[in-house]
């Protein structure tokens, strides 16, 4: 398997929270690393982009390392995607570190983000778009 890996993190909430990115050239490659990783039966066999996050059910203490995983591929890396997969790591960091203590939130920050995820992906887009277009952006 073949991948340009590197990482980012955030101490947004006050704990260094680190996510891994995976960039893909082969599309079944994503796919398998995927479906090895996912743990519930909600896996996304046919997603070109995916973000997988742990230790959702358990504590997470300020030492915890990679708290998810985004897999991107070559072939679908627009600025709607990244920010997509990245809304969804960034919404298990915040359940981890505040939201933890509320059930009925968490249906929102799991599956059920699906829409929060392509509202940030697609107004980062069309801002991005915007700028370009506007020539406040280089190219």
């Amino acid at each position: 398997m073949s991948f340009t890996r590197f990482q980012v993190a955030t101490r947004a909430t006050g704990f260094r929270r680190v996510v891994q990115v995976h960039v893909y050239e082969d599309l079944d490659e994503l796919r398998a690393a995927t479906q090895r990783q996912w743990t519930t039966s909600e896996g996304h066999s046919d997603a070109a982009a995916t973000c997988t996050s742990f230790d959702s059910l358990l504590p997470a203490p300020e030492h915890s390392h990679t708290v998810a995983v985004i897999r991107l591929w070559t072939g679908q890396l627009t600025t709607r995607t990244v920010a997509h997969e990245v809304t969804h790591a960034a919404m298990h960091i915040y359940f981890l570190d505040r939201l933890r203590q509320y059930a009925q939130a968490r249906r929102h920050l799991h599956i059920g983000n699906e829409e929060i995820a392509y509202m940030v992906g697609d107004m980062s887009s069309d801002v991005i778009e915007r700028l370009y277009r506007l020539g406040l952006l280089p190219n």
